[in-house]
């Protein structure tokens, strides 16, 4: 099953090491109780940087966040995916997305769209 995360464009506006999430508006809803065990995302890098990457994280109170999972690197353009994973246990529930991006320099400016979370 396919999840749009974000459909608009986001420039990660001069990036830096700490995590930085897209925009509380770009959270999601999602019920993970049953019917899938594996989670991937892909996302398209229309202006690369640097050394930053994007991944999603979950929580289940939208205060304490975990990674959902692993990193996409935003060096270089294109389309990119992570690595399909098993769906932590913690979050096999009904549990809110977001997105991150993080370990840039504090000048990149790179930009996704069209991020899609996978569920298998």
């Amino acid at each position: 099953m396919f999840v749009p995360v974000s459909r608009a464009s986001k420039t990660w506006t001069n990036q830096g090491a700490g995590p930085t999430e897209s925009s509380v508006n770009d959270r999601l809803t999602v019920n993970l109780t049953t019917g899938f065990t594996n989670v991937l995302f892909r996302c398209h890098v229309s202006t690369g940087g640097v050394s930053a990457s994007v991944k999603l994280q979950y929580s289940t109170d939208a205060s304490t966040w975990n990674d959902l999972t692993t990193t996409i690197s935003l060096v270089g353009t294109g389309l990119k995916a992570s690595t399909s994973q098993a769906i932590p246990a913690g979050a096999k529930a009904l549990i809110i997305i977001r997105l991150v991006a993080a370990g840039g320099n504090g000048t990149e400016d790179p930009v996704t769209n069209g991020v899609v979370m996978e569920l298998s």
